[in-house]
């Protein structure tokens, strides 16, 4: 039986809790734009909400993973993360919010960010790495075009 299952999971620009323990979520994106490849994403965001569907659940062990459209490991983890899971009888749901600054990309193509919950996957993050398009050297009256 699933431990967690997912609600949301973003990669954004910025997310915080504001009062009363709401989500604020900026600049949600699927596709990050590379000026050259291999390259580096400056700061990456993963912003996510879980349902526990285990009433007996106090704790969780999770783990985020960066891989390929093969899932094939980028070599970047965090975790794992000890969270304890809050008892409310309105709900139980967890947050996550993990930045990661200079997240590297060795070529274009399809990426997901996969969070594990006690070692089982329950929630992914699908998005695509492209390179920006170069300028060209066409001229017009002596500038360049983009």
């Amino acid at each position: 039986m699933k431990k967690l299952i997912q609600n949301y999971l973003f990669i954004c620009d910025e997310a915080f809790l504001g009062q009363g323990g709401k989500m604020n979520i900026i600049g949600i994106f699927r596709t990050i734009n590379m000026s050259k490849l291999p390259g580096t994403h400056l700061k990456t965001v993963l912003v996510g909400n879980f349902d526990v569907l285990d009433n007996s659940l106090k704790e969780v062990s999770l783990e985020i993973s960066l891989t390929d459209s093969r899932g094939v490991s980028q070599g970047l983890t965090v975790g794992p993360m000890k969270m304890t899971v809050p008892e409310n009888n309105k709900g139980r749901n967890i947050n996550i919010l993990i930045e990661m600054g200079n997240v590297k990309f060795e070529k274009e193509g399809k990426y997901a960010f996969l969070v594990k919950a006690d070692g089982e996957t329950v929630g992914k993050a699908d998005f695509t790495v492209n390179p920006l398009n170069q300028p060209t050297n066409i001229g017009v009256k002596g500038k360049t075009v983009n």
